[in-house]
């Protein structure tokens, strides 16, 4: 996926109908966004369908893959409402990698993800290309009437070198994800998509 220009973005936002902020941060190094728009879906479906991990692989077109780890052997430590997922992402000139995902459900209404990339790769060996970020998502879920909900979702994106992150890119796929949600409510044909599949 490509990085867009800040015009480009601005463009496929208000075409979509989709509230865009590219909001300020203290460090270069970190990256932060806020997008909602209103969804012809209840609260409760849009919240249980996000809670779900593998719904994310069907919305993001960067995320290939999830896999949810049991919980067993690990349920006295980890609070009820988190657990943790391994994610198969492909980036655009970054080598495809796990993240590492916490999740942690608040019903009805928000759920945080928070990762890192390729926890289990070894240390001692510096991929010139590797994703050192770490990331924080949270999606919020506003009632708007009957079957109407606003959804939210604010990221935080912070990487350890100046040469990960573009926001052109990161926007990009926020807007791609947006316009995917679209085709599933049946807002948007395939074919008129502006984002890049």
């Amino acid at each position: 996926m490509q990085a867009l220009s800040a015009e480009q973005l601005t463009s496929i936002a208000q075409a979509r109908g989709v509230t865009y902020e590219a909001l300020p941060s203290a460090s270069p190094l970190t990256i932060a966004t806020r997008m909602s728009r209103e969804f012809p879906l209840s609260r409760e479906f849009a919240y249980t369908a996000f809670a779900d991990p593998a719904t994310h692989v069907r919305l993001f077109s960067i995320i290939r893959g999830s896999t949810t780890i049991p919980k067993e052997g690990i349920a006295k430590i980890v609070p009820p409402n988190q657990f943790y997922v391994l994610e198969h992402v492909e980036e655009q000139a970054v080598t495809p990698r796990l993240m590492f995902i916490r999740y942690t459900l608040n019903p009805p209404d928000t759920i945080i993800k928070e990762g890192v990339p390729d926890p289990f790769g070894d240390l001692d060996q510096i991929d010139p290309q590797a994703d050192k970020k770490k990331a924080k998502v949270i999606l919020r879920f506003a009632e708007r009437g009957a079957n109407r909900t606003l959804v939210t979702i604010e990221s935080e994106f912070q990487a350890s070198t100046g040469a990960v992150f573009m926001r052109g890119m990161i926007d990009h796929v926020w807007l791609n994800f947006f316009e995917n949600l679209m085709i599933e409510t049946r807002e948007l044909n395939v074919i008129d998509r502006m984002t890049q599949p």
